[in-house]
């Protein structure tokens, strides 16, 4: 994959999500959404879906912040939507690269 590819599977749909899906992004990243991301409240569908996206392309990365489920949780179920940023990349051998980053908790109190 290139990064002008990428950019293309990381544009918001009309209702503001990205969806990432197994084959969406490159092979090795297929284990790590059927491991982590399969939702048994969803027919087991295994993708990742940032909600209410914002998207800031740069030069050679792309930011991404938005809300998602977090542990097969179910938005429709639990409401556990979580804050998220994610920063993807292409790294040379044409492999997509990327950190998501949740906030689990929110109050100051409990950040140190």
């Amino acid at each position: 994959m290139n990064f002008a590819e990428l950019t293309s599977v990381l544009t918001a749909d009309g209702q503001g999500n990205i969806t990432l899906s197994k084959g969406s992004l490159t092979a090795n990243v297929d284990d790590l959404i059927s491991a982590c991301y399969l939702n048994i409240y969803n027919n087991n569908q295994a993708e990742i879906v940032i909600r209410n996206v914002s998207v800031v392309v740069n030069k050679e990365t792309i930011e991404v912040t938005g809300t998602s489920e977090f542990l097969k949780t179910s938005i429709a179920t639990t409401g556990a939507a979580l804050p998220v940023k994610g920063v993807f990349s292409v790294d040379d051998q044409g492999d997509v690269q990327f950190v998501l980053k949740y906030t689990l908790l929110d109050d100051p109190e409990f950040v140190s």
